[in-house]
């Protein structure tokens, strides 16, 4: 018996040792990227992952970018046995984002007969970071004779540079949202309650609306004589006999539209259904106004009532209103497997690239020139995004 606990003992360290003595002759996770690297990951966002698979494979990714819909990643496996590069199986990584509130439309572009790595490259005399603040700065949008550029940024900030970087300027705290009134006016929504518009070159400041509410998704009209928001203030707080109306909002239900002058003496008010109404986009004449209920596009023609009516429109067939938003002289700025297209706005196929190195690209907005790209970029997997601007030749 004692003989036979012996063999059974050495025969388990014999195996034990054998299994220890593979482990240690695997490749290590550095040497795994190294390998990955060399046979074409591409460079991500600053750093790699790595993880071990079954004891013998490693797994190597790079993320690009984590564009709106999802995070997009590159991989390599690599046989930790022997180095070698795994070509006959597949691993992807997709993370889906959810907006809370909305469903979000994503613009499907013609690119099923065309090869996307063949487009011409813009010409660009120059591509700088715009901002040295690297604080999270988003929402830019250029005056009306494209010589600055208003953006969000740090913990509800407005600031104001121009086109080269200089002339920096903070407008206000606790506001978002900054849209241009005109070259001298920037019009903002303030603590969560009011919207404003200041001088930028006198610093006088102006309350526009009288009544505290959230005002959101509000968009100027391209005349600059309305703002279109989202409310609840439509739906009464108390019936006929003055007994409180207690509502129980979910993702936004009951936030109809509204319309007030920019002189904040007129209001007007969408036809109201205990419904989330959200991304109200003007057309480029200011004719007529698109928004969602229910990821469903609605279309409004007519604003001379005071409730005004709506119905669903199929106008613009796979083309979201974010996307309908940046339309500029024909074409959009559109990021696609973390490179950025310019795309036809009619046809929704792409025309060439902005910038085709691969990277994390938000906010991507043309100069109403269409002479300027600004863009907000950060480089590392975690890190604040910064505005970047492109020059077009």
């Amino acid at each position: 018996m004692l003989r036979n606990r012996l063999i059974f003992l050495v025969l388990f360290l014999l195996f034990k040792s054998a299994g220890l003595y593979s482990q240690n002759n695997l490749i290590s996770k550095d040497r795994a990227i190294d390998i990955a690297l060399s046979n074409g990951l591409p460079v991500g966002l600053s750093e790699y992952e790595a993880e071990m698979q079954g004891d013998t494979i490693w797994i190597v990714k790079s993320l690009l970018c984590d564009d709106g819909d999802g995070q997009n990643y590159e991989t390599v496996l690599i046989n930790a046995l022997n180095g070698k590069v795994i070509t006959d199986t597949y691993v992807g990584y997709l993370t889906m984002h959810m907006t809370c509130g909305e469903q979000v439309e994503r613009t499907v572009i013609n690119a099923n007969n065309i090869n996307i790595d063949s487009l011409p490259v813009i010409n660009s005399s120059e591509n700088r970071k715009l901002t040295s603040l690297n604080e999270k700065e988003s929402n830019p949008i250029f005056s009306d004779n494209d010589k600055l550029i208003a953006f969000q940024y740090g913990f509800r900030k407005i600031g104001v540079t121009s086109i080269y970087g200089d002339q920096f300027q903070q407008i206000c705290e606790e506001c978002m949202y900054p849209q241009w009134l005109d070259n001298d006016w920037i019009v903002y929504f303030k603590d969560f309650e009011h919207i404003y518009k200041k001088n930028i070159n006198t610093g006088v400041e102006i309350k526009i609306t009288d009544n505290p509410y959230r005002y959101d998704h509000y968009q100027l009209s391209p005349d600059k004589k309305w703002i279109i928001y989202a409310s609840s203030e439509m739906w009464p707080t108390q019936d006929s006999l003055g007994n409180p109306i207690l509502r129980m909002s979910i993702n936004g239900q009951g936030q109809n539209l509204c319309l007030i002058s920019v002189d904040g003496k007129i209001k007007k008010y969408f036809d109201k259904e205990w419904k989330y109404y959200y991304k109200p986009t003007w057309t480029p004449n200011g004719d007529s106004i698109y928004f969602y209920i229910s990821a469903k596009k609605q279309i409004v023609t007519d604003i001379s009532k005071d409730i005004i009516n709506f119905e669903e429109s199929d106008l613009l067939e796979n083309l979201s209103l974010w996307e309908y938003e940046k339309i500029n002289k024909g074409s959009f700025p559109y990021s696609q497997n973390c490179r950025v297209l310019d795309v036809n706005a009619e046809t929704l196929s792409p025309i060439q690239f902005l910038i085709k190195e691969r990277g994390r690209y938000r906010d991507l907005t043309f100069s109403n020139n269409k002479k300027y790209l600004v863009y907000s970029k950060t480089d590392k997997k975690r890190g604040d995004c910064s505005l970047w601007i492109m020059k077009i030749e």
